[in-house]
């Protein structure tokens, strides 16, 4: 190993370790070129190398410090399956990006990381090779994995056993998937349908991305709800082609006002647009003839000109329990092996609510 490195490795090891906690006063120059017996300029490109990554900081005449907020304290990776800009980046990813970015600048101490592409079917080498480098020199707190990434991070498995780690949208039933965190799709559904009851409406269409609510007892749920349950009215949308769901909802809406839905509940955010474009087609007053509920991931929802009401879970819970979680790993208690994110109504988001 070059000199510079195991100078690196050995005070970062120290800070890691806790011997220099944050805030503390590294030694002077002269006193490191005693204890690691090399010259000045590769304690400088040492020094220089381990201010970069955020382990320590200068104060000047006062000398180096380890920071308050190192990184293998509060850096958090986010290990996500698609890149920016792809068709396929759903506003799921988005919305976690835009949570984690609204985080750092309100709580400085806490920083995230994006680890892009990292999924089954695509070139993720660069993105696995720059986690193991990360994960290696302690450069983060812990992981945050959607569960579309886990398959392909077997490849660093022994890299990825001493970290703390969490998954999103894990199935709860997964044993190598823990801790996670998941959302209740079921609840949705029953208050959507709950909402919509209340409202008047009888002909409940509802309109999901493949994939997802595969299990749900829907003969039961609407039961609960006292409304009847018209199958070829539930229909799914292949992830890769979320367009289709214009041509079924324009199936849907076709015929006599008594004899189409008088609701739609819309599963996927990422659904939202196309059905709109398919309602404002085809006439439909939404509001009035038909009412629209859609889910979306608070408090980054999808746009749209149409009346609405929106229901979904709530990202900041997300990223806070995700942190809540590596922390407890990090001090040794075993965490909650899955935990649900309850879906909220606009208004509870807004106030809080549960």
């Amino acid at each position: 190993m070059p000199k510079t490195a195991q100078v690196m490795a050995r005070i970062r090891s120290s800070i890691v370790s806790g011997q220099y906690s944050p805030g503390y006063r590294l030694p002077t120059f002269v006193e490191m070129e005693g204890d690691f017996a090399v010259g000045r300029a590769v304690i400088q490109q040492a020094l220089a190398e381990l201010k970069r990554d955020g382990f320590i900081r200068s104060e000047g005449r006062r000398g180096l410090f380890v920071t308050e907020n190192p990184p293998h304290l509060y850096q958090y990776a986010l290990v996500l399956p698609s890149l920016p800009g792809d068709p396929g980046n759903s506003q799921l990813m988005v919305a976690l990006q835009n949570e984690a970015m609204r985080i750092e600048k309100s709580d400085p101490q806490r920083r995230f990381r994006f680890y892009f592409g990292i999924c089954p079917n695509s070139d993720s080498a660069e993105s696995i090779d720059q986690l193991r480098d990360d994960i290696q020199n302690h450069r983060l707190a812990g992981l945050i994995i959607h569960h579309d990434s886990a398959a392909v991070l077997e490849s660093i498995a022994p890299v990825l056993s001493g970290i703390p780690r969490v998954y999103l949208w894990a199935d709860e039933t997964s044993t190598n998937m823990s801790p996670a965190l998941t959302v209740d799709g079921t609840q949705l559904l029953r208050r959507a349908l709950e909402y919509l009851k209340n409202d008047g409406r009888q002909r409940i269409a509802l309109v999901q991305m493949g994939g997802t609510n595969i299990d749900v007892d829907f003969q039961k749920l609407f039961d609960e709800a006292s409304l009847e349950w018209h199958a070829p009215w539930t229909q799914w949308v292949g992830r890769s082609h979320p367009a289709v769901a214009e041509g079924l909802v324009s199936l849907l809406m076709d015929g006599r006002a008594e004899r189409r839905p008088d609701a739609i509940i819309v599963t996927d955010d990422n659904l939202v647009p196309y059905v709109g474009s398919s309602l404002i087609s085809n006439g439909i007053k939404v509001g009035k003839e038909l009412r629209l509920v859609a889910h979306c991931n608070w408090p980054w929802p999808p746009p749209s000109v149409l009346p609405m009401t929106r229901i979904g879970f709530d990202v900041r819970e997300v990223l806070e329990r995700a942190v809540n979680t590596i922390s407890q790993q990090q001090e040794g208690i075993a965490p909650e092996r899955c935990h649900r994110i309850p879906a909220k109504f606009e208004w509870e988001h807004k106030n809080g609510g549960n």
